[in-house]
């Protein structure tokens, strides 16, 4: 019972409620950031898209299809940057 009392006092006090407001606002900030920045990353939808074209396809098959469009990808990379 003490354990109980002494751990609603410690986390009822004003500081430690608002270090838990702050830390879960930074969160969300961070979050945010994260998730509408632009850079070359992959955003969630097109994880999604991958995930619903492989979805069904044993390991080899899916594989099969990665190297596929990866090595379409290379090609396609290679030609842009041979002519710069």
């Amino acid at each position: 019972m003490i354990f109980v009392n002494e751990l609603i006092k410690a986390f009822c006090k004003r500081t430690t409620i608002a270090i838990f407001a702050v830390l879960l606002l930074l969160n969300g900030v961070l979050l945010y950031i994260n998730e509408t920045k632009q850079t070359l990353e992959y955003t969630p939808e097109q994880y999604k898209v991958a995930y619903q074209t492989l979805e069904g396809l044993d390991t080899h098959a899916a594989f099969e299809q990665i190297s596929q469009k990866k090595t379409a990808l290379n090609k396609i990379l290679d030609l842009f940057v041979s002519k710069n």
